[in-house]
C-alpha cells in the first residue's frame, strides 16, 4: 500500500506563504519546479505530494546557501551611459 500524503493548493499556499491565486499564476506562467513544486493532476484538481514539497524546500534552502557562500564582487554595475560611450 502506498503511503503518499497529497496536499491541496490551499495547504501548499500555507506552507509556502502564498495565496492559492498566486500558486495558480505561477503554474500558468510555467514556474513549476522553479517557484513552486511540480503538481500532479488528478481529474480536474492539482495536488502535491508532501514529500515533493519538502524536497523542493530543501533544494531551495541549499541553493540559497550556495549563493550566499559565493565570493562577492565589488565591481559597480555598468550604466547605459558608460556602455554607449565605449
Amino acid at each position: 500500500m502506498y503511503n503518499w500524503k497529497l496536499i491541496t493548493k490551499g495547504t501548499l499556499g500555507e506552507i509556502l506563504g502564498m495565496s492559492e491565486q498566486g500558486i495558480t499564476q505561477k503554474m500558468y506562467k510555467g514556474k513549476e519546479g522553479i517557484d513552486i513544486p511540480f503538481a500532479i493532476k488528478i481529474g480536474n484538481k492539482y495536488k502535491w505530494k508532501l514529500e515533493t514539497v519538502k524536497k523542493f524546500i530543501d533544494e531551495k534552502e541549499h541553493e540559497r546557501k550556495v549563493l550566499l557562500s559565493l565570493p562577492k564582487c565589488d565591481d559597480k554595475p555598468v550604466s547605459k551611459v558608460q556602455i554607449n560611450r565605449v
